[in-house]
């Protein structure tokens, strides 16, 4: 993305290129910090995260094929615990999973964030896609998936994050899924201004 555009630019481009735009979509195990999403991506950013999806309040949950589970954020949400700012546009979504499965690489990971636009669609964000060259047996284990295809967007609303484990051959292969935490990282600005930074 070009820096001599304005942001509503590059939101557009991030909007209309996100699954080109690999480097926008990463996931990572274990601890590492990532530069800049600790405090958002303007420097001003505040953390939501929601530990439970709404409709598995019970983890773990094991099935076939495919599952969707829900994460809602709402205006009384939107406040950082330790901080009186709020969070009124989103930049970063951030999902923790661990989960279990006979074949890593078939999992596939969907996540939609709440906005709906001018013709009634949400952003999609696929996280993890099939891989081929992925054989491992031993799922994800408190991996991190992020993205800002969601950026700019209102935090408000239910978050959909559908996992799928399609079939091979003529057999379902069970998932478990045993933790799932969504993570939403924003500011506290009008949209105009937004844009306009």
């Amino acid at each position: 993305v070009s820096a001599s555009i304005d942001w509503s630019q590059k939101i557009d481009f991030l909007k209309e290129n996100g699954d080109l735009v690999k480097p926008l979509e990463f996931h990572y195990n274990g601890d590492l910090k990532v530069p800049g999403l600790e405090h958002g991506l303007l420097g001003q950013g505040r953390r939501i995260t929601v530990r439970k999806p709404k409709n598995y309040p019970v983890l773990p949950v094991i099935f076939t094929g495919n599952r969707t589970f829900t994460f809602d954020i709402t205006a009384s949400d939107r406040t950082e615990e330790k901080s009186p700012r709020k969070i009124t546009l989103l930049e970063n979504v951030q999902l923790t999973v661990s989960l279990e499965a006979p074949r890593r690489g078939n999992i596939e990971i969907l996540l939609k964030c709440p906005e709906k636009n001018s013709e009634g669609k949400v952003t999609e964000s696929r996280l993890a896609t099939k891989r081929s060259a992925d054989d491992k047996n031993e799922g994800f284990d408190n991996w991190t998936f992020s993205t800002i295809r969601c950026f700019g967007e209102d935090p408000i609303g239910t978050y959909e994050v559908i996992i799928s484990n399609p079939v091979r051959g003529s057999s379902q292969q069970p998932t478990n899924v045993k933790k799932l935490e969504l993570t939403i990282t924003g500011v506290e600005m009008t949209r105009e201004k937004f844009k306009s930074n």
